[in-house]
């Protein structure tokens, strides 16, 4: 083969070699990327929000159940139960807020006795907006403060938050959270039903966590009345 001959195909070769991706096939390359970027994006996203809503409904249900099992054992613990039926109190009256029948109970119990001071303890739960609260006080209910409001939290003095998500006034019909059983004045229904997200986009099903639980004693008189304001 002549030098000539052999210089032209090794041009050609490099020509071929360096031509590279044309415009359109560019364009066609990029529109798929982003095609298959755009659909990845939006699974990742819908995953991590189906992660967030399940840890939320999770963390709304242990929260009501460890609730009913700190109100388990105090009820079992107490001697005096207020009928739930009758918690009917307007604001501010019970303890800032307004008591609503079947939405609130007062028991006296010496749960954890031992432990705390004084052993025999009056115990108020309230269900407020889809808020389960609680606060306790000794028979003798403190002093009056000159304000409802505790500055640090803005909320009512005395209370905790036990359990988020409690959408038994929120339902039609509304499900009476305290009751007590048919035919008895020392055994409980407890009903809470759980929703973090009711109402809300893509809200799960509403869970209901319930038991019945006995006291133990019944004494007799009025123990933890009145109700302290604060």
């Amino acid at each position: 083969m002549s030098p000539l001959l052999l210089l032209r195909r090794t041009r050609r070769r490099l020509r071929w070699d360096e031509a590279g991706f044309t415009l359109a096939e560019l364009s066609v390359t990029m529109i798929v990327m982003g095609i298959v970027t755009a659909v990845f994006t939006s699974i990742l996203y819908e995953a991590q929000v189906g992660l967030s809503r399940e840890q939320e409904r999770s963390q709304a249900n242990d929260q009501a159940r460890l609730a009913i099992e700190e109100m388990d054992r105090e009820i079992r613990s107490g001697s005096f139960i207020y009928d739930p039926a009758a918690e009917s109190f307007a604001s501010p009256t019970c303890g800032g807020y307004a008591c609503v029948a079947n939405y609130s109970l007062r028991v006296l119990t010496q749960d954890d006795a031992t432990t705390r001071t004084p052993p025999t303890q009056c115990v108020q739960w309230l269900i407020q907006g889809q808020q389960l609260l609680r606060r306790s006080w000794a028979q003798e209910p403190p002093a009056v403060s000159s304000s409802l409001i505790d500055p640090s939290t803005g909320q009512p003095r005395g209370w905790r938050v036990v359990a988020t998500g409690i959408v038994n006034q929120s339902l039609s019909p509304a499900v009476p959270a305290f009751a007590l059983s048919s035919g008895s004045s020392r055994a409980l229904d407890i009903t809470f039903m759980v929703n973090p997200r009711l109402g809300g986009q893509d809200a799960p099903p509403t869970v209901r966590i319930a038991t019945t639980v006995a006291i133990r004693n019944t004494a007799a008189g009025d123990p933890c009345t009145p109700i302290p304001t604060t």
